[in-house]
């Protein structure tokens, strides 16, 4: 459940901040604001600090470097299991991490991610929406999984067309993605010209980045697209 009410997400990473340079930790361990995120560490490397905390006090009574160990290896391991599909897993690991440093964006989005892999949209809009009335600095660097969450999951394309094209201005060059998406919910809204333009984008990026499975679907979208107009 989230809490009705938390510190600004600034103010939070300002603390995780200070706490890591106090223990000679780098940024990169975290998702501090201006910093990109950590690449997650391989799930059974990240697992030892974790096993090793858990024979153990209870972490939040543990001094701050464990604390701090105990969270970066757990945050790899809930992004190795989001990615691997096991949402329920990622969430419980996510859950435990917010425990310690509530005001972790990066792993809000791993909730998001699970929710959405367990069937639970309601769940993972919930939080976005949160973030939304925060205006979260996170936000900019999701605005394709908000798209998706609404255009596949809640099925309101039209919502889904306003977070792809945020995703598309802030970056163009590689949103093939986004404009795919974005067309197949133009083409769900029976706008067909606009949906043949994003999917004639996306195809293009997807031979210019040598992305065979962006321009396969590209393409079948676009037969759908013209045995739409043929149909009319």
């Amino acid at each position: 459940m989230i809490a009705q009410t938390r510190p600004s997400s600034r103010l939070g990473f300002r603390v995780i901040a200070a706490l890591a340079a106090a223990l000679g930790l780098s940024c990169m361990y975290l998702s501090c604001a201006g910093a990109p995120a950590a690449k997650p560490a391989k799930a059974a490397e990240a697992a030892k600090p974790v096993e090793a905390a858990a024979s153990k006090l209870p972490i939040k009574d543990q001094g701050p470097g464990a604390q701090m160990d105990y969270y970066v290896a757990t945050r790899a391991q809930a992004f190795a299991l989001r990615d691997q599909g096991k949402g329920g897993q990622a969430l419980d690991l996510a859950n435990a991490a917010l425990e310690l440093f509530p005001d972790a964006s990066d792993l809000w989005w791993v909730k998001v991610s699970a929710y959405r892999q367990l069937s639970h949209p309601d769940k993972a809009l919930a939080i976005v929406e949160r973030l939304i009335k925060e205006n979260d600095f996170s936000l900019r660097d999701h605005s394709h999984e908000i798209g998706d969450l609404y255009g596949f999951d809640l099925n309101d394309p039209q919502t889904a067309i306003e977070w792809y094209t945020k995703q598309i201005k802030r970056d163009p060059v590689n949103s093939g993605w986004s404009y795919h998406h974005r067309g197949v919910a133009w083409l769900r809204l029976d706008e067909y010209a606009k949906a043949r333009t994003d999917l004639t984008k996306a195809q293009a990026i997807g031979q210019a980045q040598n992305d065979p499975n962006l321009q396969s679907s590209a393409r079948d979208n676009l037969k759908q697209v013209d045995q739409k107009e043929a149909g009319k």
